[in-house]
C-alpha cells in the first residue's frame, strides 16, 4: 500500500502500483492545518521580512533602519482562493 499525505497522486505512478497489485490511497486533509499555519508564517515573513533579516545577520550585518520598517498586516484584507481543507 502507498499513503500518500496530502491531496492528489501528482508524484506516484498509479498505472504501475494497480499493474502490481498496491494499492494507492491520499490522506486529505491531514496536513491541512500545518499546511495553514505555516502560510499565515510566510505572510508575516514577507511584511517583517524576517528571512532577510537572518540571511544577513548570518553575514554579520544588522541594519535595524532596514528592518525595523514593517507596515504589519493589523486591518489589512487578505485574499482566500479556494475554501478546500487549508482554507477552511
Amino acid at each position: 500500500m502507498v499513503i500518500r499525505a496530502g491531496a492528489g497522486y501528482d508524484n506516484i505512478d498509479v498505472k504501475t502500483a494497480s499493474d502490481l497489485g498496491i494499492l494507492v490511497t491520499t490522506c486529505p486533509g491531514k496536513n491541512s492545518v500545518a499546511v495553514a499555519e505555516l502560510i499565515m508564517g510566510h505572510i508575516i515573513n514577507i511584511d517583517r521580512k524576517i528571512s532577510d533579516n537572518v540571511n544577513e545577520l548570518r553575514q554579520n550585518q544588522w541594519n535595524k533602519t532596514k528592518f525595523s520598517k514593517a507596515k504589519g498586516i493589523k486591518g489589512l484584507s487578505i485574499g482566500l482562493i479556494g475554501y478546500g481543507n487549508i482554507g477552511q
